[in-house]
């Protein structure tokens, strides 16, 4: 999981809230790790190009 630093600020001590929201529906079998980021660089629907990201909550899912 990877969290942007803003989304740590703006959340304070609600930001533990994501990590339990995530536990609740991957289950507890399910490894957990992630970082505060300081933004991304991704697409949006409908632009030409990239933009910068920030607030941004991204996960990724790895299995077998």
């Amino acid at each position: 999981m990877f969290s942007c630093a803003v989304r740590r600020m703006l959340l304070g001590s609600r930001a533990s809230m994501e990590v339990e929201l995530a536990r609740a529906e991957l289950g507890p079998s399910v490894a957990l790790a992630g970082l505060y980021c300081y933004g991304e660089i991704g697409p949006i629907s409908g632009a030409s190009s990239s933009r910068y990201l920030n607030t941004t909550f991204v996960t990724l899912l790895l299995g077998t």
